[in-house]
């Protein structure tokens, strides 16, 4: 039987996202090698590996490829399916943690857009805002904020 989480990611693009996936093992047996064997589906869609496997009462790492495609701006689920294999019936694995790194779409929320960004020719394109009278400031220093120059705007 899956178990299924749900999350939502605003903004999202519609590119290829990674996925980092911590699960805990808690069941082991001598007769199956290795010990877990789980497939994982994004929105109903298997991603990539399609099969995870490791062994014994241990915390383990993935990290996942989430094509294009499978992932909605809003609200997605994510279902982690044991995949019993001959003379095991009890697979116990519990989902410690998941994060997914994705490219979202800049958009400005009641006029205002907060980022951090290092690179100091880096550029910028935001949407959202209700007019082009935009002010950017620079605030690593809070008590000494620096005006921006922005080259371009467009409403």
């Amino acid at each position: 039987m899956p178990n299924t989480s749900t999350f939502t990611l605003p903004d999202y693009n519609d590119g290829e996202a990674t996925m980092k996936l911590t699960l805990i093992g808690r069941s082991q047996s001598l007769e199956v090698n290795p010990d877990h064997h789980l497939s994982a589906t994004i929105n109903g869609t298997i991603i990539s590996p399609p099969d995870l496997y490791f062994d014994g009462n241990n915390w383990k790492d993935f990290t996942l490829t989430i094509p294009a495609g499978i992932l909605v701006s809003g609200n997605n689920s994510l279902s982690l399916t044991p995949v019993l294999e001959d003379g095991y019936d009890l697979d116990v694995v519990y989902l410690h943690s998941f994060e997914i790194d994705y490219t979202a779409d800049s958009i400005a929320t009641n006029n205002q857009f907060r980022f951090d960004y290092s690179d100091d020719e880096a550029t910028f394109k935001v949407t959202g805002f209700s007019n082009d009278s935009i002010l950017v400031y620079e605030v690593s220093d809070p008590m000494q904020p620096r005006k921006q120059l922005i080259l371009r705007s467009i409403p």
